[in-house]
């Protein structure tokens, strides 16, 4: 997937999240990759957010812009690197 399209995605996400939302997305960010993988899995299965999981499995694919993606939550948070 486009970089870009990506990124215009996940601001659309973070402008509709709340903050313990964009919590939870950082936590799952921040997961090791076997942990990570597993959490978008059972999120993609339970069918809760499909939107989100659709958006996390596609940041798998971009590693060096998932990880830009959670330093851009962590400001907005308002957490030191």
């Amino acid at each position: 997937m486009d970089t870009e399209i990506l990124d215009q995605r996940v601001h659309v996400v973070l402008a509709f999240f709340s903050p313990w939302g964009r919590q939870e997305l950082l936590r799952i960010l921040e997961l090791p990759d076997y942990e990570r993988t597993q959490q978008v899995g059972l999120l993609y299965q339970s069918g809760a957010n499909p939107g989100l999981a659709d958006l996390l499995m596609d940041l798998e694919g971009h590693p060096r812009f998932r990880k830009r993606v959670a330093e851009e939550l962590k400001a907005i948070l308002g957490q030191v690197g």
